[in-house]
């Protein structure tokens, strides 16, 4: 499955109303072997929660744009991960986020 994160309901990766699935509106966030791409043109602060759909484990991470796309959160994983891709000019940082 594709996912495209939306954001506008929160900031929280498990709620699933904050994605697209293949292009149409769900509830239900990415899970294990999905491909998620994520805009970072309006720099997102992405929230993730141990234990509540954290992290696509085994999945692909595309992020586009040229902003930065912050995860902020404790979720952790001892699954591995699949390829994180950033185009040209996007930024990933991994938080906490420091006020």
């Amino acid at each position: 499955m594709s996912y495209t994160w939306m954001g506008g309901t929160s900031t929280n990766w498990g709620d699933g109303t904050n994605w697209l699935k293949d292009g149409i509106s769900t509830s239900y966030p990415p899970s294990s072997g999905d491909t998620v791409e994520i805009n970072s043109d309006n720099n997102p602060v992405i929230t993730l929660s141990a234990g509540n759909n954290g992290w696509v484990q085994s999945g692909t991470l595309n992020i586009i744009g040229s902003g930065t796309v912050t995860f902020d959160g404790g979720a952790s994983s001892t699954n591995n991960f699949g390829a994180v891709n950033l185009s040209d000019g996007a930024t990933l940082k991994l938080g906490p986020v420091r006020s």
